[in-house]
């Protein structure tokens, strides 16, 4: 617990240290209007990736002959993001396994392998569309080796994460259990990741699926950020949110504070001052786009509301 405070504090120190530094005077915040409409447009371009993301488990899990309520998968998928969206390395959506039993009786087995998988792959993928990012730059600007070492550090983590989850899905168990206890914050699910290789190898078939699921998520995601900078002001095009979403993102999976607290925000000030965009305006932006994933998933908590009632 003491930990997981100072992880909090740490976060909060840096994004305040940034605010800080990156904002001469507070009129330069007061300066920026919100457009609340597209903000509010944001949020529902969000919903609609959770949407996604709960077909591709509701998919996954009737192809491994568990029948579960979409709604009840949707609720489910909620309460797991909720919880990454407070945790260290977003490692607290692992717990979606267990609200997925939970609520919808399909097995935990079942559960881990309609969520780890994917998980692995879209990892992979993220870290390869960060990697475009930093070529799109590099057309774009020129770029200072700071930016290479904290960005290539991101993406190396999230890459290896995908990887890791990966071989957790489809290697011997034995295997996977041993990589898995050498991986911080993961591998205090090792009671979880566990005897669900056989359920899990049966989607290596939808692997397309997947694919394209998540090719669609990341147009989504991209849209929603184009809301949020449209919203206060920022005047790039879609293809440019649509490429930097990757890479600023892979940021919030950096295992030090909860869900990249500050770190993102760091990360944000930095790419978008490359693109002429003032600091005040991209922490502002920053800071929405953490707000509008919370407000989206907020529902989520609904799920531990009920667990408290029952």
């Amino acid at each position: 617990m003491l930990k997981y405070i100072i992880q909090i504090a740490f976060g909060i120190a840096i994004l305040v240290l940034l605010i800080l530094k990156t904002t001469e005077n507070i009129e330069n915040l007061k300066s920026i209007k919100l457009d609340l409409f597209l903000f509010l447009l944001s949020i529902f371009a969000y919903t609609a990736l959770n949407l996604i993301l709960s077909f591709r488990i509701a998919f996954l899990l009737d192809k491994m002959g568990a029948k579960a309520k979409y709604t009840k998968v949707f609720i489910s998928h909620l309460g797991g993001m909720i919880v990454g969206d407070v945790t260290p390395g977003r490692s607290g959506y692992l717990l979606t396994a267990k609200i997925l039993d939970k609520f919808t009786g399909c097995g935990t087995k079942k559960s881990l392998a309609a969520i780890i998988a994917p998980q692995g792959i879209e990892f992979v993928l993220k870290a390869v569309g960060a990697l475009v990012a930093i070529v799109y730059l590099i057309t774009k600007v020129s770029l200072s080796a700071e930016f290479y070492y904290a960005f290539i550090l991101a993406i190396s983590i999230v890459f290896c994460g995908g990887a890791a989850f990966l071989i957790l899905s489809w290697s011997k168990e034995e295997k996977s259990k041993n990589l898995m206890e050498k991986i911080p914050y993961i591998k205090n699910f090792s009671g979880l990741l566990v005897e669900f290789k056989e359920s899990s190898i049966k989607i290596r078939k939808y692997l397309f699926q997947i694919i394209v699921l998540y090719i669609i998520g990341w147009l989504v995601s991209g849209l929603q950020w184009y809301f949020i900078g449209k919203a206060v002001g920022i005047n790039l095009s879609f293809i440019d949110f649509f490429l930097l979403h990757p890479l600023i993102s892979t940021l919030t999976f950096i295992p030090i504070t909860p869900a990249g607290l500050g770190l993102m925000e760091s990360g944000s000030v930095l790419v978008f001052y490359l693109l002429s965009i003032e600091p005040s305006t991209a922490i502002v932006f920053s800071v929405l786009a953490r707000l509008s994933n919370i407000i989206g998933d907020t529902p989520g908590l609904l799920v531990f509301i009920k667990k408290l009632v029952d």
